[in-house]
């Protein structure tokens, strides 16, 4: 099956950089709640780095 491309060929989009201290939960709050998202992706920075699994399970427990 072939992934499908979005007829738009200019998307919008926004990245969040987020800092691994008690500030990221309200960084990725707002930039969540700033307005309706049709696709989020976790970067491979906070995905595979072993330190930063409990970052990532917040993450994805707010997205």
């Amino acid at each position: 099956m072939t992934p499908s491309r979005s007829a738009d060929p200019d998307p919008d989009a926004a990245m969040t950089l987020v800092v691994f201290d008690e500030s990221a939960e309200s960084t990725l709050v707002a930039s969540l709640a700033d307005r309706s998202w049709d696709v989020v992706v976790v970067g491979g920075g906070i995905r595979k780095t072993e330190q930063l699994l409990p970052l990532f399970e917040r993450i994805v427990n707010l997205i």
